[in-house]
């Protein structure tokens, strides 16, 4: 194994050499331990800054609440509109997660209003081509540092009836704590202006961040907040009283399309590997598994990974598709991707593929019918391969996956946490106890998948009591 570790580290190094108070004041009596750890991050001096911006826009937020007022309009005489506000508004897509989740709503809203307007709030600078793809008006609103009136005046041009803020993992303030407050802030003045408003569902880390408290216990009630897994609702409930419901990832909801770049290819070399007796692995794993680590963690995680799939390509009949479910530059997915595909190829040679990047969300979808199992760091490669009936272990970060598997029924064998994402003995247990329980697995997500269709639809659906906008 020392040996092993040794190679697999000379091969990963050579390929990644060549590629305050104020706030504290305004605070509406959030609960004692919210309290407490907003006292903490006041305490550090490089908060000052965040903590000053986060002060003003709460002071900004209730000044607006009091000028702001129902639509006097009749609702008859409305244009239809929903103002979607994605999840990173400067950038809009991300990653093949964001995508995936944009298209699927975008998709769900259109199949029963063809018709409907809808805008997509962005960065002053962002390109609209983007919004234009995805089907969408651009409504350039977003500026940094962010400015509450020139954002909510853009949004009250727009003049939406609906509004959905899609929450992904950008609630927790874990990306940063002012982004959230902002989308929270937007969604609540639409709601008091007499727009239906309403979260796609969301994921809660395990520490949310404290300054955050107060914007929940704060939100209109007309806001419906729509939590995508049980184990996030339980750590909402605990840090906000913020009223929610449970759904699951709208990405669930986005069509497969098969005739997407290098699919043809994914399915020939899939057929073959089957006619040898292997079974077909994908693999996913990212910079943002050890990203506050530094350099040298993504080194060593890629050397533990290689190690690992290096022991069970011996082993086993297996061949592995490396997939790529991210857009960004310099830190996406295929930095690690070409790490280990350089790794591995020497010696299992056509064993290994790698799907064509060029594929996106809903394609990415449709290549997880040519798999039979997935090992992934990215939550909606998850979601993709889940929805197409296949069985997944999971790389964890951010706390986003424990609820995930939740819903299928899915044990914890099959997660590898954050702390042991660097041992190569975690990593082979948890590929093996997939590999070793594939088809029973893949039982099990079948026997769930309508429920969890059923949750994820749930969300475009007014709570219980209310008239459909």
């Amino acid at each position: 194994m020392v040996a092993e570790h040794a190679q697999a580290a000379a091969s990963c190094k050579e390929v990644l050499m060549s590629a305050g108070g104020p706030l504290l004041n305004r605070l509406h009596r959030p609960s004692g331990r919210a309290r407490q750890a907003l006292r903490r991050w006041l305490a550090r001096p490089l908060a000052t800054v965040a903590r000053r911006r986060l002060a003003r826009l709460l002071q900004d937020w209730r000044a607006e609440r009091a000028l702001t007022w129902p639509l006097a309009v009749p609702a008859v005489d409305l244009v239809p509109r929903v103002l979607i506000l994605a999840p990173d508004p400067r950038h809009l897509i991300g990653s093949r997660g964001d995508e995936a989740m944009l298209r699927a709503l975008i998709a769900r809203l259109r199949a029963t209003r063809p018709q409907l307007e809808i805008g997509l709030l962005c960065g002053a600078d962002t390109d609209p081509a983007l919004a234009a793809g995805l089907g969408c008006k651009a409504v350039p609103g977003w500026r940094f540092p962010f400015q509450l009136r020139s954002a909510w005046a853009q949004v009250r041009d727009f003049a939406p009836t609906e509004l959905v803020l899609v929450g992904a993992d950008a609630l927790d303030g874990h990306y940063s704590p002012l982004v959230s407050a902002a989308l929270l802030v937007l969604a609540d003045l639409a709601a008091r202006r007499g727009c239906a408003v309403c979260t796609s569902g969301f994921s809660v880390n395990e520490r949310p961040h404290p300054a955050l408290a107060v914007f929940f216990d704060e939100l209109s009630p007309a806001v419906s907040l729509n939590v995508r897994d049980p184990v996030s609702l339980a750590r909402l409930q605990a840090f906000s009283r913020a009223p929610a419901r449970l759904v699951a990832d709208v990405a669930f909801l986005l069509p497969p399309d098969a005739d997407g770049p290098g699919l043809p290819a994914l399915r020939a070399w899939s057929a073959a590997q089957r006619l040898r007796g292997c079974t077909v692995l994908a693999l996913n794993v990212h910079p943002l598994l050890v990203h506050q680590q530094g350099p040298a963690a993504l080194q060593q995680l890629l050397q533990s990974v290689c190690v690992a799939l290096r022991g069970l390509l011996r082993a086993r009949a297996i061949a592995l598709a490396l997939v790529s479910h991210d857009l960004r530059e310099g830190d996406g997915d295929d930095r690690c991707l070409a790490v280990l595909s350089e790794g591995l190829q020497a010696e299992f040679g056509a064993r290994i593929h790698r799907l064509d990047p060029r594929c996106d969300a809903a394609q990415v979808k449709a290549a997880m019918r040519e798999v039979d199992a997935v090992v992934t760091g990215r939550m909606h490669l998850a979601v993709a391969a889940l929805g197409m009936g296949v069985p997944v272990a999971v790389l964890a970060y951010q706390g986003k996956f424990q609820g995930l598997l939740q819903w299928f029924g899915l044990p914890e064998s099959l997660l590898v946490r954050p702390e042991q994402l660097t041992d190569t003995a975690v990593l082979t247990a948890a590929m093996s106890a997939l590999l070793d329980g594939r088809a029973a697995l893949a039982e099990q997500v079948q026997s769930r998948l309508a429920q969890v269709l059923a949750a994820a639809a749930l969300q475009l659906e007014p709570p219980a009591g209310e008239p459909v906008p």
